[in-house]
């Protein structure tokens, strides 16, 4: 197969990238550290804040930003420059595609993705969640969600208007495939899927299967909307854990303390949590297979479930909210579901787990290589073929 140059316009975060943006530099990752050749990568970086993670040093790092016109400027340069011979552009960002388009006539191969939007997701349809939102938050905070809707469907409608459906684009899990560009007029044929996938160097099981219960369960959030993350559902929902529960410790990434919003009934519960603040990526392997189950108790989850997929690829089951996003990264037994917004469904579902963990720590274990980056890495290798026309 001949070798394909792809020039990637890609959003660079701090210390830990999150979301969708996890899953291109774990690909970029991935293609070094396993020798891959089917790709070269010229990257360059779109956004930069202090303390970010580049690519790896293995790829072409064309221009390092240090300021937003300094940014401006070396991605005109980089179109300019190398346009003419890559074989791909990939802009990872949907937004920064139709500027790089208006400004710089960006045409030609073009993929676009993961970063396409956020869908609005069900529980954002349903008249009795929304009742909730309204009655805990700002109205803005519905408002601004579907306009960022409607300003995400405009975005891919010039897109195809302009530019003939010349463009491809690649999402993170089905359902937010669905969900950010099907629903919104992208015909299913131009959609490409990232499966659930992680950097297995990073996120691997242990070494020996878990034979016996820690009494920890682990929460990993950025929680800047805490009600948003479900934290009310899991303080009324410890309430109602088995008595033989009553040593249980849940342990929070991501937060240095409990948040600033007002969480009824938390004092009765306080001894229950732990908190532990961010901690580099690199250290969440051992957070995970030390816990036995990961819950996530969210209202809803934007992204292809990357922190659902760390957890599964080192063999820890994962106890979630039912819908959206959270199933895109289940299989089989490795995953509880309960109701959404249903502290009791939550309780029960931590009950019926410590009755029989090892049925779902087996299950977990028997996943694991499921969630291999390299899957990932496939489905750009496949998308990339298919704009230059080599899959027939």
């Amino acid at each position: 197969m001949t070798k394909i140059t792809a020039l990637v316009m890609m959003n660079i975060y701090s210390n830990r990238p999150i979301g969708n943006q996890a899953r291109m530099n774990d690909i970029l990752a991935y293609s070094s550290y396993e020798g891959r050749d089917d790709i070269e990568f010229r990257v360059v970086p779109l956004i930069l804040d202090e303390g970010h993670d580049s690519p790896d040093e293995d790829h072409i790092v064309l221009h390092e930003p240090s300021s937003r016109i300094d940014l401006l400027r070396n991605t005109f340069q980089a179109i300019r420059n190398h346009r003419a011979d890559v074989d791909i552009v990939h802009f990872t960002s949907l937004q920064w595609y139709l500027l790089c388009h208006f400004l710089f006539g960006s045409r030609g191969n073009t993929v676009v993705g993961p970063n396409i939007g956020p869908p609005i997701p069900t529980s954002l349809r349903d008249t009795e969640t929304i009742r909730f939102f309204q009655e805990h938050y700002p109205t803005q905070h519905l408002k601004d969600t579907h306009i960022r809707d409607r300003m995400t469907r405009w975005k891919l409608k010039t897109i195809d208007r302009v530019l003939n459906g010349s463009v491809r684009f690649i999402q993170c899990g089905q359902w937010p495939a669905e969900a950010t560009l099907i629903e919104r007029g992208i015909p299913e044929d131009r959609v490409s899927v990232f499966p659930p996938s992680v950097r297995t160097d990073i996120f691997y099981p242990r070494s020996s299967p878990r034979n016996q219960a820690r009494r920890e369960l682990l929460v990993v959030t950025s929680a800047s909307k805490p009600l948003l993350k479900g934290f009310q559902i899991l303080v009324d929902a410890v309430k109602q854990f088995e008595p033989s529960l009553s040593d249980v410790t849940i342990h929070v990434l991501g937060l240095g303390g409990w948040p600033d919003e007002k969480i009824t009934g938390y004092e009765s519960v306080r001894e229950t949590f732990e908190f532990h603040g961010r901690i580099p990526r690199e250290d969440l392997r051992k957070q995970y297979c030390s816990a036995d189950a990961l819950i996530n108790p969210s209202y809803t989850e934007a992204d292809g479930g990357t922190v659902m997929s760390e957890a599964l690829a080192c063999g820890t089951p994962v106890i979630a909210t039912r819908g959206d996003a959270f199933e895109t990264a289940a299989l089989g037994n490795n995953t509880l579901f309960f109701e959404r917004g249903n502290p009791d469904a939550l309780a029960k579902a931590v009950n019926r787990f410590y009755r029989t963990p090892n049925r779902y720590w087996t299950a977990a274990r028997e996943q694991v290589d499921a969630y291999d980056i390299e899957s990932a890495y496939d489905v750009l290798v496949d998308t990339y073929e298919r704009v230059l026309g080599r899959d027939k």
